[in-house]
């Protein structure tokens, strides 16, 4: 396992991470045929982008990245996530009409 040391935290590369059983940290259970983290929530957001699809595609692919990173690959797909919230909302300023989205769910694996 490789560890990175950043400024103030350290991070475990995405093939260390489940090696590394950090997924092992939160209360897990079955729900809907999937392992689930009770406890544990992942947030991201996505701002500025031209078209709705492009925001949420930004937000799904951070909150991918960031939990695959900390739990493995396994953990990362949004689509098998319990109790996701996914809003969007559109606004208009200097450069035109714009969305952002906000992504809140547990993560679960197969």
């Amino acid at each position: 396992m490789r560890i990175l040391f950043g400024t103030a935290t350290a991070a475990v590369t995405m093939a260390g991470a489940a090696e590394a059983g950090l997924d092992r940290l939160h209360k897990q259970r079955i729900e809907g045929g999937r392992l689930c983290m009770i406890d544990r929530w992942h947030y991201k957001s996505s701002s500025a982008w031209p078209t709705r699809a492009a925001a949420e595609a930004t937000v799904r692919a951070s909150w991918r990245r960031f939990t695959a990173a900390e739990y493995g690959a396994a953990w990362g797909d949004p689509a098998l996530a319990a109790d996701a919230h996914l809003d969007c909302a559109a606004a208009r300023g200097a450069r035109g009409d714009t969305w952002s989205c906000n992504l809140k769910a547990r993560p679960c694996r197969r």
